[in-house]
């Protein structure tokens, strides 16, 4: 999918509001992207109580532009992987916060110290120094450095170089990168034990200095994707990349059931299958993805490979994923569970307004929530996106019975819709893109303070809204959401 550059708001002051929002995020530690559009939206929102526009996040939180506050009623962010996006420049990268503290003691070599050094290598006049005698692969390591699993970027220097290549294992028998010149390197891998190793291969002769090794923090941030032209929240399922070593795809066998595939790639070349399913997929360019979904039977599927295939991905989903990248394994990305924002003091149980402006992944045969409850799966508001196709509720419970609710059936819940659920006694009402579609006359609401957070899901953050959100607003009552929406009536 080709970028589009998304809105930009050129030369306008941001309001005392909107500065403040930016200073409290960048004071906790936080990020904030896509400033001018955000505050596009922000000036026009200002009467609500819960305002989550996707742009500010650190690792674990994503922060509502309203209310600022350190006292817990941001969204929490759990997936224990990384992912990818499409960034604000529009290029591909795994979603991250930037860097922990460099692990590495003593790597300007400044004294023979730390390091546990094999044959042929010395700790020397400020460098590691390896005097090519040793054939062999013999390695210099920094013992318990690092966590399993957990991704890091190593930058080193190589100099003197007369022969030979260095390698880096970013833990035992895991290659993260050989290099075979004089220069400063820059290698991101996953750790796949605890110490770090630079070997010696093919009798290299010459020096390391200015060793780094940091921890790019990647699990648990929020996904916050371009690939519209703006930003959105994107929350996806788990999912798996069969295919291996997906940045230069080659012909392989994949094992398949009878049940939905994605195949999707980058590149102008083409896959083309046979076994459990026959068919092809071709490419468009470099820079497009292109995918196609279909149903195998069970046994093999071989794809067959041409031309150039890069970040190559099948996953048993009916659509396509953001990118998984493999090596010699399939790999697997974890499901995102976004949870836990709001107050009894940003909610009102009584009566108030829901907007949640998104478009669903999928119509897949799942139900997928957005609630305002209790914790629990009792007491709740919210809206439901059914296993129907497009059929979407707007539903009200109090204590385990339906009070209030509101069915409508959008044109294709893919594309982006703007919907609103109203509450108040004897008084529910849903509108999407503006229009009123449907009201409930006749229930009861809970009891003040009954409702405190919202989940991207149940209350219990289960059966949770898999999708693309472009903003959610909640407000304290109708007559604050008509300042803002003027046409809830």
């Amino acid at each position: 999918m080709k970028f589009r550059k998304f809105l930009i708001l050129a030369g306008k002051k941001f309001s005392a509001a909107m500065q403040a929002f930016i200073s409290w995020v960048l004071s906790d530690g936080g990020i904030v992207e896509a400033q001018r559009y955000v505050y596009s939206i922000f000036k026009t929102a200002t009467n609500a109580s819960i305002l989550q526009i996707p742009s500010a996040y650190k690792a674990e939180v994503l922060y509502n532009q309203i209310p600022i506050t350190p006292d817990n009623d941001d969204f929490t962010v759990a997936r224990a992987s990384d992912v990818w996006r499409t960034n604000e420049q529009g290029v591909l990268e795994v979603a991250n916060t930037g860097y922990g503290p460099d692990v590495v003691v003593n790597g300007g070599f400044d004294t023979d110290t730390v390091w546990l050094k094999n044959i042929a290598w010395t700790i020397s006049g400020g460098t590691a120094n390896n005097d090519g005698s040793n054939p062999a692969a013999v390695e210099i390591r920094q013992l318990g450095i690092l966590t399993i699993g957990k991704k890091y970027t190593v930058t080193f220097t190589v100099l003197n170089r007369i022969i030979g290549r260095v390698q880096v294992r970013l833990g035992f028998g895991v290659i993260t990168a050989t290099v075979n010149a004089n220069g400063t390197y820059t290698f991101t891998g996953e750790a796949a034990g605890d110490d770090l190793f630079f070997y010696g291969i093919d009798s290299f002769e010459g020096s390391i200095d200015n060793v780094s090794v940091q921890e790019l923090i990647t699990n648990d941030v929020p996904c916050i994707d371009y690939s519209d032209g703006f930003p959105v929240l994107l929350t996806q399922p788990q999912s798996t990349n069969l295919y291996l070593n997906n940045e230069t795809l080659s012909t392989q066998n994949v094992t398949t059931s009878a049940i939905p595939y994605t195949v999707s790639f980058y590149g102008t070349g083409t896959i083309t299958f046979t076994g459990t399913h026959t068919g092809s997929l071709v490419g468009t360019g470099v820079s497009d993805r292109v995918q196609v979904t279909f149903t195998p039977t069970a046994g093999t599927l071989t794809s067959t490979v041409s031309g150039t295939v890069t970040k190559g991905q099948i996953e048993a989903l009916s659509y396509a994923t953001t990118i998984i990248p493999t090596t010699g394994a399939t790999a697997t990305r974890l499901a995102d569970v976004i949870t836990g924002a709001g107050s009894t003091s940003s909610i009102n149980s009584e009566e108030g307004v829901l907007v949640l402006d998104s478009a669903s992944l999928a119509s897949d045969g799942t139900d997928r929530y957005l609630t305002i409850s209790d914790g629990t799966t009792s007491s709740w508001v919210g809206l439901r996106y059914t296993s129907i196709a497009n059929l979407i509720h707007g539903i009200y419970n109090v204590a385990g019975v339906e009070q209030g609710k509101v069915t409508y059936n959008l044109t294709d819940e893919k594309l982006f819709n703007l919907v609103v659920f109203k509450w108040k006694v004897n008084d529910f009402e849903l509108y999407v893109n503006g229009v009123s579609v449907g009201t409930d006359i006749n229930g009861n609401v809970n009891p003040i303070n009954t409702l405190n957070k919202i989940n991207f899901g149940s209350g219990i953050a289960s059966t949770p809204f898999y999708g693309k959100t472009k903003q959610l607003r909640v407000y304290p009552s109708i007559a604050a959401a008509q300042i803002d929406l003027p046409y809830i009536t």
